[in-house]
């Protein structure tokens, strides 16, 4: 009977030590082990939650989502919220289970990290295709390649995820292969190094076309150069000058505050290449990511800590990591932020006021009755020019831009000011 109890309490403290205490364990404890570790990730999940819904809603009002770069990174940022909010719902089932809470956080978690690796090598091609062999790019048509990309970056991300369930199903089947976790691993991040091949072979490929490009503009802007002395000596020698040559020639590009536009000393080949830099260091940091998830699920053993560090770094590589690659990446959505945090309070009353008209209606009637009300105002003023202002009642929410022009000469429904909610 004492070996018994002793086997039960040996039983015990190894699964506590594991993190795999079961819910009907007569020992358990009722706070969890890792408690504060599965808090502190709800909490980056949270923040997570809320500053992806308002990149995406950025994307979606601020950027040509129709083009196929932009709705690929759009659908890789939905893949995110919708993981986080799937983790979010259903891992309260295995909260007193830590090793089973953390091992369903980090299969979520690595879904959007896998379709982030073969999205980043379907951007790589589209990107060569755009800066190599432009003219090719616009004669393509437009819908047709933003459907073909996310075809093909859905069926790759899909057979990388089935392959890598393919050795589960063989082991549940015929048993085999005894290591299923470490092949799982293997097929995994194989894949995905496939995808990082691609979108460096791309990456590269840009690179040498820049390097083409800069020293053909070099050349050019040496003969410029050149050709401006030898008609300052010419000028000298005839008795006459020229002034604002060399400056004219050297401001050849547009000096504008927008950072895709070049300025004065930057030439296109040398934005390719710095744009090819960004995207490598992205391609660094996702790869040690990579790494370091492949080291940590084939080498240690069946542990919770193991699965609570990865879920962790998938958790930041997730939310906000793959927003702030995208911001830092691509000009038109990182030239969208400033204008969107400066619009965001009207930006959210207008999102909410259809909700608010429906929960409350006579406040939406309200509304409405003064938009009627100002646009009767304007059109009597319209059709009788000679009142005066001081004759004219003041109407309560009367906006400024239903206010009609002053001096008209037709009076016409086609004149009057169209009311924008």
């Amino acid at each position: 009977m004492e070996d018994h109890a002793v086997l039960q309490l040996e039983h015990f403290v190894q699964n506590r030590h594991n993190g795999t205490v079961p819910l009907n364990d007569p020992m358990m404890v009722e706070e969890s082990h890792y408690f504060w570790w599965k808090a502190s990730i709800i909490f980056l999940d949270i923040f997570g939650l809320t500053f992806n819904g308002l990149g995406i809603d950025m994307i979606w009002h601020g950027v040509e989502v129709n083009h196929a770069v932009y709705f690929v990174i759009l659908q890789d940022l939905c893949l995110a919220f919708v993981t986080t909010l799937a983790s979010q719902i259903f891992n309260w089932f295995f909260w007193y289970d830590d090793l089973l809470w953390f091992r369903f956080y980090g299969l979520l978690a690595m879904l959007p990290f896998i379709f982030h690796n073969w999205a980043w090598a379907s951007i790589a091609q589209l990107r060569c295709l755009n800066i190599t062999n432009n003219d090719q790019w616009l004669e393509l048509d437009q819908e047709k390649m933003r459907k073909r990309t996310t075809w093909i970056t859905w069926f790759a991300f899909l057979g990388n995820v089935l392959a890598s369930l393919a050795p589960l199903a063989f082991y549940f089947q015929f048993e085999f292969p005894e290591n299923v976790c470490q092949t799982m691993v293997i097929i995994t991040f194989s894949l995905m190094g496939v995808s990082f091949i691609l979108a460096f072979t791309y990456y590269i490929q840009i690179f040498k076309f820049a390097k083409r490009e800069q020293a053909e503009f070099e050349e050019a802007l040496a003969a410029a150069q050149a050709a401006i002395q030898a008609s300052h000596h010419t000028a000298s020698e005839n008795g006459t000058s020229i002034n604002g040559g060399g400056s004219t020639f050297n401001n050849i590009f547009d000096d504008s505050e927008d950072d895709d536009l070049l300025d004065a000393t930057e030439s296109p080949s040398s934005k390719q290449e710095s744009a090819v830099f960004s995207a490598l260091k992205t391609m660094v940091l996702f790869g040690g990511a990579m790494i370091a998830s492949a080291v940590i699920l084939g080498y240690y053993e069946e542990h919770a800590w193991k699965y609570a560090m990865l879920s962790t770094m998938l958790c930041l590589l997730r939310n906000p990591g793959i927003l702030m690659v995208c911001i830092f990446n691509f000009g038109p959505i990182r030239n969208t932020v400033t204008l969107y945090l400066d619009h965001i309070p009207e930006h959210l009353s207008c999102a909410l006021c259809p909700c608010l008209g429906r929960y409350f209606p006579k406040v939406g009637k309200d509304d409405q009755r003064n938009i009627v009300e100002a646009a009767r105002e304007d059109l009597e003023g319209a059709i009788s020019p000679q009142n005066s202002k001081d004759s004219q009642p003041k109407i309560v929410g009367k906006r400024d831009s239903a206010v009609s022009p002053m001096g008209s000469s037709k009076s016409s429904f086609d004149e009057l000011p169209v009311v924008q909610c």
